[in-house]
């Protein structure tokens, strides 16, 4: 099976997006689960022409977002080495859309200009009820991965982008706690980088089960593991990345997606 295949992709045109606002026609081109996102953006009431996310408010935020952030930064910081190859934004955010952390390289300007122009920003938030069908708030909705290009968005301003997200699972209760998603510019979305977002959620997933039982309680404070999660950002991999339980875990996720 190839990468690609593990995302739900949709492959139309812009013609269908400008009908489907201007006459409330879906074309019959359009896939069902596209038109379905797009039909709940609709619904509720998501401006096609809005520019930027909005900041989330603080009853969004979720219990155990601090425990996600936590289980989640060290690989972000690992993966975010590779990030000098593409132009692109790597974000983790909760299940309500709302952004918790990201990765943009430091030399690659563009990308810096789209996350902050766009509010791709920690506590922004990005579900399907704020800006419409997007890959973080549909990867949600859907509970599957999902790919979206150009103008398979509901708003007009993310069509120069193609995202792809995954949602991160609690393996006990099955419930959506998160997703890990990648931005980049239109069709500039390499393959190894869906390899990355499924394969990051794999990982984060493997380490929640590991410290929160059936009623999502902490179940684990070994000072033997936490510390990993203090890591200074220095600029260069942090010391975890030398940590050989750290590189299995990175190889078992890699097999798993």
């Amino acid at each position: 099976m190839s990468l690609i295949s593990l995302f739900k992709r949709f492959n139309i045109d812009s013609e269908c997006k400008d009908v489907f606002l201007e006459e409330g026609l879906i074309s019959a081109k359009v896939p069902l689960a596209l038109a379905k996102s797009w039909q709940r953006s609709f619904d509720n009431r998501i401006d096609p022409r809005i520019e930027a996310a909005p900041v989330a408010k603080r009853d969004e935020r979720k219990e155990f977002d601090h425990v996600l952030l936590k289980i989640a930064q060290p690989f972000f910081r690992y993966f975010s080495n590779l990030l000098d190859a593409d132009e692109s934004v790597l974000v983790l955010s909760n299940s309500s859309g709302i952004i918790l952390h990201t990765e943009v390289s430091k030399s690659i300007v563009q990308a810096r200009k789209m996350a902050e122009r766009h509010n791709l920003l920690v506590n922004a938030n990005w579900s399907e009820e704020k800006v419409g069908t997007n890959a973080i708030g549909t990867a949600i909705a859907d509970r599957t991965n999902v790919l979206i290009s150009g103008p398979q968005h509901y708003s007009y301003a993310w069509h120069p982008y193609s995202c792809a997200a995954s949602p991160i699972f609690n393996p006990k209760t099955k419930e959506v706690i998160g997703a890990v998603n990648i931005s980049s510019f239109y069709n500039k979305l390499h393959i190894h980088s869906l390899g990355w977002v499924s394969t990051l959620a794999k990982l984060i997933e493997k380490e929640f089960s590991t410290y929160w039982d059936r009623d999502n309680r902490e179940i684990k404070k070994n000072k033997k593991v936490f510390p990993v999660f203090n890591c200074q950002d220095s600029g260069s991999t942090p010391a975890i990345g030398a940590s050989s339980a750290f590189l299995a875990s990175i190889e078992k996720g890699r097999k798993a997606a």
